[in-house]
C-alpha cells in the first residue's frame, strides 16, 4: 500500500505530461525552431497521437521508480527531517531503473520510422546492453540534482504550509519551476547524448559560440508550460493517494 502514492504520481505525470515532453525532446535535438512549428508539423505529418509514441516503456519504469523513491523519501524524512538530504538519497535510486527507458523514449521521439521493438533491437545489435545506459554519468548528475532540489524544495514548502489542495498544487509548481530552470542545460546535454548525437559536445560548443549561453535554455518556456502545472497535478495525486492509504491502514 505504501507504494501506491508513487504509482499514482507517476501515472498522472506520464499521461498528462508525455506529449509535452516529446515536444521538448524534439526542440532540444534541433528538429524544430520553436514549439509552435513543432506542434504544427507533428499534427500534419505524424498525427497528434504520435506524441505518445514509446510511452509504455517510460510508463512502466516511472511507476517502478516513483513507487520506490517516494516511499523511501517519506521514510527518510521521518528520520532526518531534512527534505534536501532525503531528496539526494532518493535521487540516487532512480538512474539504474530509468536510464534505459530515457534512452528509448528519446530515440523513439527523434526517429520517425522506428517502433519501440525495432529500436530496442537496433540498440542491442549495435551497442549491446551498455547501449541502453548511454549517457549514464550525465543522467546520474541530472537525476540526483533533480531529486535533491525538487523534493527538497517541495518538502520545505509542505512542512511550512501543510497539505491542502492549493498549497500542494503550488508547492509542486514552484518546486518544478525552480528545479528545471536550474537543470535545463544539463537536460539538453543528456538529451543530445542519449539521442546518439555523436557530436553532442561540439553541438553545445556551437550553441554557446554562436548564440551565447542563454541558448542553453532553448525550449525552457514550452517545457515549463508543461512541467509546472503537470507537477502541481502530480503532487495533488500523490498527496491524495497518500492520504487515502493512511486513512485505510
Amino acid at each position: 500500500m505504501d507504494f501506491l502514492p508513487g504509482i499514482a504520481a507517476a501515472t498522472t505525470g506520464m499521461m498528462i505530461g508525455y506529449p509535452f515532453d516529446a515536444i521538448k525532446i524534439k526542440m532540444q535535438t534541433n528538429m524544430y525552431p520553436n514549439s509552435l512549428s513543432c506542434i504544427k508539423n507533428v499534427a500534419q505529418m505524424e498525427g497528434i497521437h504520435s506524441l505518445y509514441r514509446g510511452v509504455m516503456a517510460p510508463l512502466i519504469s516511472q511507476n517502478l521508480k516513483r513507487s520506490i523513491q517516494y516511499n523511501v523519501y517519506e521514510k527518510l524524512l521521518e528520520k532526518n527531517k531534512n527534505p534536501f538530504i532525503s531528496g539526494f538519497y532518493v535521487g540516487c535510486i532512480g538512474p539504474i531503473i530509468s536510464c534505459p527507458t530515457s534512452v528509448l523514449k528519446i530515440g523513439i521521439q527523434t526517429r520517425k520510422n522506428n517502433t519501440l521493438p525495432q529500436y530496442i533491437q537496433h540498440i542491442y545489435k549495435t551497442k549491446g546492453l551498455f547501449g541502453f545506459y548511454r549517457g549514464f554519468p550525465i543522467y546520474c548528475i541530472k537525476e540526483i540534482s533533480h531529486g535533491t532540489l525538487y523534493l527538497g524544495i517541495y518538502g520545505s514548502i509542505r512542512e511550512k504550509y501543510g497539505i491542502s489542495p492549493i498549497s500542494t498544487f503550488s508547492a509542486g509548481c514552484i518546486s518544478s519551476a525552480l528545479t528545471w530552470t536550474c537543470l535545463f542545460p544539463i537536460d539538453i546535454l543528456k538529451t543530445s547524448i542519449q539521442s546518439y548525437n555523436n557530436n553532442h559536445v561540439l553541438h553545445l560548443k556551437n550553441i554557446v559560440k554562436k548564440h551565447h549561453y542563454h541558448k542553453l535554455w532553448k525550449g525552457l518556456f514550452p517545457a515549463l508550460l508543461k512541467i509546472v502545472p503537470v507537477n502541481g497535478c502530480i503532487m495533488l495525486s500523490y498527496e491524495l493517494t497518500r492520504y487515502l492509504v493512511k486513512k485505510n491502514k
